[in-house]
């Protein structure tokens, strides 16, 4: 770089003899690495250490490194132009450092799209990149997905991408992902969406295991939630897996992934002769690990069914750690969820209500028929495990159970990145008893019956705070929505029950509606 000051060395530890340095290299990564993650957490390493040097004498050469390291980051976070690239590294053709002018501009907080600042690398599918960024002049923190050029290049990619975009922009729903807007910009079709803070239940599980079931019906509550509107609206997801269920810091799940979504009145030729036996990875859409029997023979038959089945395999996930079916290639994995015995969550987690195991139970059933048949008698059927351990008829037939108390999570301090919250203290709601203005009439001591309070979700107390820099403690959110409306469901008419009660306002509607005598 400078004949007086190696930035590439003192910088990058990149000595001499390995200068300049290919895009791996240049990432801190191994060559030909192919864990799309471990690409882009090299680049940001990089890029993060290099903002240091932008305030001082060598902010030129800094920003000539930062703009190289973004090419290199472009270019193998791209799976077209990243096979391209290793192809001429292994013949030697390829040209160790490219020219960062290809580059779109890049500031000390990342690089510029359209009026978009991207500033944190997200995620990686096979159609494209996510990435955190903030509008400049709003100043608005969004999810930008840019679609590859591998994408931009398949008709199906392309029509599926205009598909999810003209669904989720149609979409008005707390549980579902918000999208603010979508287009192309020079020959790259991009999205704009709603940014969670938070995680998803993949990673959660991951870092918090086991997670208390209180929690994990609350999540699921929102999720069958956000599932039900969808079917609603005559669209199935056909791709729900614990990655596609995110949950920000206010313990609210929002629904994402609706990439593979279908449209009932949707015909697919293709997908109708698909059959379970080729095992096309190319054409079976969907999380093999997650998806239902019907979806491995053909994508065309998934339908609000299949969701079921798909939250029922993320729910054993959830409360379990593992998938239902332990199994390696797309063929066993079709098999095993065919043919094998259904799991039973209490093996693994013993301290789940054998209600709840049924209720699992019936969300895997192998014919769709026999599976719980819509996301609202799902939602109906979780609340009355966390109401009051599952209805009066399941409780005769497996027996008494009474929830125990939510058991504590301490949250590793790896999951806190930006901002700590604190946790606050949740008390279970009081009955008061209404005060009612007597007539002289009446006697003082006719007493008023309690007003029935309105279903509330059982609550946590305060977690524990592990050992460590302060970790982000995990709430129990708010109580879920009318599943039809999407808005608070309302408190009941209060029904008075005392029969004194009853017959005091009975003298009281007598008494307004008689006569009144002439003075």
């Amino acid at each position: 770089m400078s004949d007086s000051f190696d930035a590439y060395h003192l910088w990058l530890g990149i000595a001499p003899g390995h200068q300049p340095p290919d895009h791996y290299r240049l990432l801190g990564v191994e060559k030909f690495e192919s864990d799309l993650n471990v690409i882009a957490n090299g680049a940001d390493r990089q890029m993060l250490y290099l903002r240091n040097f932008q305030r001082g004498k060598y902010s030129a050469l800094s920003q000539k490194l930062l703009n190289k390291v973004a090419l290199a980051q472009g270019v193998l976070l791209d799976p077209g132009k990243k096979a391209a690239y290793d192809a001429q590294l292994r013949d030697g053709s390829a040209e160790a450092d490219a020219d960062a002018d290809e580059l779109p501009e890049i500031d000390e907080s990342g690089a510029l799209f359209g009026e978009y600042l991207l500033s944190d690398h997200l995620a990686s599918g096979s159609t494209g990149q996510v990435f955190k960024a903030v509008h400049r002049t709003m100043q608005r923190t969004v999810a930008l997905k840019i679609m590859s050029s591998d994408g931009v290049k398949s008709e199906e990619h392309v029509a599926r991408f205009r598909q999810k975009v003209s669904i989720l922009g149609r979409f008005q729903h707390p549980n579902v992902v918000v999208a603010y807007d979508a287009g192309e910009r020079d020959g790259n079709f991009f999205l704009i969406m709603e940014y969670i803070d938070g995680w998803d239940l993949h990673a959660l599980v991951k870092k918090n295991h086991p997670l208390p079931m209180e929690n994990v019906l609350q999540y699921f509550t929102h999720a069958a939630n956000a599932l039900g509107y969808a079917h609603d609206h005559r669209v199935f997801h056909r791709n729900v897996n614990p990655t596609n269920l995110l949950i920000d810091r206010e313990a609210v799940v929002k629904v994402i992934g609706w990439g593979l979504c279908r449209l009932a009145e949707e015909e697919h030729p293709s997908d109708s002769t698909l059959q379970v036996q080729s095992y096309d990875n190319s054409r079976i859409r969907g999380s093999f690990d997650f998806m239902s029997p019907e979806q491995f023979s053909s994508n065309g038959l998934a339908d609000e069914r299949s969701d079921v089945y798909a939250l029922g395999c993320s729910l054993y996930f959830a409360l379990t750690g593992k998938r239902p079916y332990s199994a390696r290639t797309p063929q066993e994995k079709a098999e095993a969820h065919r043919k094998k015995p259904i799991p039973s969550l209490r093996k693994l987690r013993p301290d789940v209500p054998p209600v709840l195991d049924q209720i699992f139970q019936r969300m895997l059933a192998k014919e769709p028929s026999q599976r719980i048949a819509s996301m609202y008698d799902l939602i109906d059927e979780f609340q009355a495990v966390l109401h009051d351990g599952g209805s009066a008829q399941a409780r005769l037939v497996l027996g008494s159970w009474t929830p125990s108390a939510p058991t504590q999570l301490p949250t590793p301090a790896a999951l806190v990145d930006r901002a700590t919250i604190e946790q606050p203290t949740i008390e279970q709601p009081t009955i008061e008893q209404p005060t009612i203005e007597q007539p002289t009439s009446v006697p003082a001591s006719v007493d008023a019956a309690p007003i029935p309070p309105p279903p509330a979700l059982p609550v946590e107390p305060p977690l524990a705070m592990p050992a460590g820099p302060p970790p982000l403690a995990l709430p129990m959110g708010p109580p879920p929505a009318s599943p039809r409306t999407g808005r608070p469901a309302s408190p009941p008419e209060p029904r008075p029950g005392d029969p004194a009660l009853v017959d005091f306002l009975d003298k009281i509607q007598a008494k307004a509606t008689s006569p009144r005598k002439k003075s």
